[in-house]
């Protein structure tokens, strides 16, 4: 348990089911995390789709699905440092993290994969908006 005075009028509650064994110590992740609270607190949804985001170094991709197909049947995206997290995602947040090399903003990956996917941006905007904050407080975002 983790309990800060932050003076936000909202504060933070996360509350996770930990399956994953973490790395020691875990201090500088912990401290990471909290950071991209404290930083996300500051962005609306503009800001942080201007933003240029890279996805971290230690994040590795598992997929399992039909060979040639055209989206897995299960995308995993897995931490290899820190907290050690696994998320499951589907191909439109796979494609838009994967993208984020710090290059592009996350609006124009946003728009980019909506086109290769023939779908409307804002609508893909709208479904990913909420857990693209997510993945930033989770680290897999920087």
């Amino acid at each position: 348990m983790t309990l800060r005075k932050t003076g936000a009028r909202n504060p933070e509650t996360i509350i996770e089911d930990w399956p994953f064994g973490v790395e020691q110590p875990i201090a500088p992740a912990l401290t990471a995390e909290l950071a991209a609270i404290d930083r996300l607190r500051g962005l609306n949804d503009q800001q942080r789709l201007r933003r240029h985001w890279r996805l971290a170094d230690d994040v590795t991709e598992e997929t399992q699905g039909e060979p040639g197909a055209a989206d897995p049947q299960h995308i995993v995206l897995r931490q290899q440092r820190g907290f050690r997290r696994a998320m499951t995602v589907g191909t439109e947040l796979a494609a838009i993290l994967g993208a984020c090399d710090g290059e592009l903003s996350l609006a124009q990956i946003v728009e980019s994969v909506a086109r290769l996917l023939g779908t409307d941006p804002d609508a893909l905007r709208d479904r990913t908006l909420g857990r693209l904050a997510e993945v930033i407080v989770q680290g897999y975002l920087q």
